[in-house]
C-alpha cells in the first residue's frame, strides 16, 4: 500500500506544479496585456503634450529638452522621405543619345 501512496503523492505534486505553471502563465500575459495598456495611455499623454507644444505652448524646461528630441526624429524622417522620394524619381535613360 505504501508504493501506491507514494505514486498517489507524485501525481498530486506533479498536478500541483503543472496547476501552479498554469496560473503563472496566465499571469505573466495579463502582466503584458496591462504594459500594453500602460504603454498606450502614455503614448496619449505624450501626443496630448506634443500637441500642445506644437501649437505654441511653452512647457516645463525638463518637457522642452525632450521635446528637442521629437523634432530631431521628425527632421531625420523628413530627411529620409526626401531621399525616398529622390530614389523613387525617374532618371534619364543611361543609354539616352538625346542631348
Amino acid at each position: 500500500m505504501a508504493f501506491f501512496d507514494k505514486i498517489n503523492d507524485l501525481a498530486k505534486t506533479a498536478t500541483e506544479k503543472t496547476n501552479t505553471a498554469i496560473e503563472i502563465t496566465k499571469l505573466t500575459a495579463k502582466i503584458e496585456s496591462e504594459h500594453r495598456n500602460l504603454n498606450a495611455i502614455i503614448q496619449k499623454i505624450g501626443e496630448y503634450y506634443i500637441a500642445k507644444i506644437d501649437s505654441g505652448e511653452t512647457l516645463d524646461s525638463e518637457v522642452m529638452s525632450m521635446f528637442e528630441g521629437v523634432l530631431s526624429a521628425r527632421k531625420n524622417i523628413a530627411e529620409m522621405r526626401e531621399e525616398i522620394e529622390f530614389l523613387k524619381a525617374p532618371k534619364p535613360s543611361e543609354n539616352s543619345t538625346h542631348d
